[in-house]
């Protein structure tokens, strides 16, 4: 999700709420405060890898800013 997404972000930040975060992948947590002890782990654990990403743990949900993608592109298509 943060690999197809940060680097999309034009200027500024995003500010992907709780709530926007626990429909789209929590639907399995009828609680939001467990769901998002569970997210935070998993943000961690991808954080140590994608060392890039500019994501904040907010109050309110994570906020995105523009970050280089994981993996590099590795060719160039010509018209």
């Amino acid at each position: 999700w943060l690999a197809q997404r940060l680097h999309r972000i034009r200027a500024g930040s995003v500010l992907v709420s709780w709530r926007q975060l626990h429909l789209q992948f929590g639907w399995n947590y009828k609680r939001l405060d467990k769901f998002r002890a569970v997210f935070k782990v998993a943000l961690r654990e991808v954080l140590s890898v994608y060392r890039v990403a500019q994501v904040e743990d907010d109050g309110r949900g994570v906020i995105l800013r523009n970050s280089p993608p994981p993996v590099l592109k590795t060719q160039i298509l010509l018209p």
